[in-house]
């Protein structure tokens, strides 16, 4: 049996400012459309659906972040899904070459870092957090060259 990563959802309350910031940490819109009709009613549950996405991605990853805004039924914001103790999804981790670059940028942008960069030597890491659209959290990470890497 093969399995491997298809998309990412991340549900938002304004898709464009939600597609600038990932656009800032490099993704690049794949497609795009409406979500609507009695298929998506019958998957999610939900009825009179209408929703619009964005599918993103990485240069050279098939993995697509997939940006949902929903017009009908429009759902409940959670305050804390920017708490990192709370249970359930707590963040997606982007690997970088340079944090302190990336960090700069998205800076300039007045995008909110939740810390300074922090070390986690057991996996010879730098790493820190930043404050996406809604709350979302969003880990970079750098991992520094050992010498063991392939």
């Amino acid at each position: 049996m093969s399995i491997k990563i298809d998309h990412i959802n991340i549900v938002t309350s304004d898709l464009e400012s939600a597609r600038e910031f990932f656009a800032a940490l490099g993704f690049t819109v794949r497609r795009s459309g409406e979500l609507a009709g009695s298929w998506i009613a019958n998957l999610t549950g939900l009825t009179n659906v209408k929703a619009d996405y964005i599918g993103m991605t990485l240069p050279n990853d098939s993995v697509v972040l997939e940006l949902l805004e929903f017009h009908s039924p429009i759902g409940n914001k959670d305050d804390s899904i920017s708490q990192l103790n709370q249970i359930g999804y707590r963040h997606l981790a982007l690997r970088v070459d340079n944090i302190d670059e990336v960090i700069a940028d998205l800076k300039s942008r007045n995008i909110q870092i939740l810390s300074a960069v922090q070390s986690y030597e057991p996996l010879s890491k730098r790493l820190c957090y930043v404050i996406g659209p809604d709350g979302v959290v969003i880990e970079l990470a750098e991992y520094l060259k050992t010498g063991d890497e392939a």
